[in-house]
């Protein structure tokens, strides 16, 4: 069927071998950001995001997950309120542990923020299934933080990973 998921890497994602809105299936990813409210889309609904890496891709091998919660709630003062991971009802509430391992089944979204040129990639879940628990993603090291600057090189190259910059 045309929404058959295909198995594929998150490496593969990153590096553009996946097209924009391909049905995927991604295994043994390790979640380095748990869940959280993200803010609110033009239609009202609420928006959450996590982030998980594969421990033994090639750079880069992190990504955004995403996906879309409740409508929001209008307040008494006028404002709008969303619940919480893990207390959405959503998908997302499975990550709320940092180190979990996860099945993410969805669909690959490209785009380009404004104000920059370079894509970024995520994970529109259609749902998560949790496989493990207690995995380690060890970060890159790196000495000069300004490689990471917006749009450089090692900005794409390690996009969604972990990393830390020490000085020499």
């Amino acid at each position: 069927s045309p929404d058959a998921a295909t198995s594929v890497s998150l490496h593969d994602i990153d590096t553009g071998l996946v097209a924009h809105d391909t049905p995927i299936t991604v295994a043994g990813l390790v979640v380095t950001g748990i869940a959280k409210l993200e803010g609110v889309d033009y239609a009202g609904n609420c928006e959450y995001t996590a982030w998980v890496q594969d421990p033994a891709g090639p750079p880069p091998s992190g990504i955004k997950l995403f996906t879309l919660g409740p409508s929001c709630s209008p307040t008494d003062r006028g404002l709008c309120a969303c619940p919480f991971p893990p207390l959405t009802g959503g998908e997302m509430d499975k990550v709320t542990e940092l180190n979990d391992v996860l099945t993410v089944v969805g669909r690959v979204n490209v785009w380009v923020p404004p104000g920059t040129f370079v894509p970024l990639h995520e994970i529109v879940v259609d749902s998560l299934t949790k496989t493990g628990t207690g995995a380690a993603v060890t970060p890159a090291v790196f000495v000069n933080g300004a490689e990471f600057a917006k749009d450089s090189s090692r900005y794409q190259e390690y996009e969604g990973m972990l990393v830390t910059i020490r000085p020499s």
